[in-house]
């Protein structure tokens, strides 16, 4: 009904008091209804701004995690070849321990 009213011809209208009336209140309708929409739409920028803002920041996040999972497995990767060359080193350590201790028991 509201936007019969508005899009009503100027010459369909009619000229008594409660006709105005009852135009002007469906104008008040009409201004109160888009000064809430308005404000609606101001929000809803507002949050899109937001999520936009944070869609930016979890990229960073997965960027710099998945850097961090990469940094992680190289010192994981070393690591592992320190344990084996530390296993190598007291191998070579108990044999050179034994060959000293048949050498000193001649």
């Amino acid at each position: 009904m509201l936007h019969g009213v508005l899009n009503m011809p100027i010459d369909l209208w009619c000229t008594d008091m409660l006709d105005q009336k009852q135009r002007h209140s469906r104008y008040l309708e009409a201004s109160a209804r888009i000064t809430r929409q308005e404000s609606e739409i101001a929000e809803l920028k507002a949050t899109q701004e937001t999520v936009v803002s944070a869609i930016e920041v979890c990229k960073d996040l997965h960027k710099q995690i998945a850097e961090l999972k990469e940094s992680l497995t190289q010192v994981l990767q070393v690591m592992d070849c320190a344990v084996d060359v530390n296993e190598l080193l007291q191998y070579e350590q108990d044999r050179i321990a034994k060959a000293v201790k048949l050498v000193g028991g001649w």
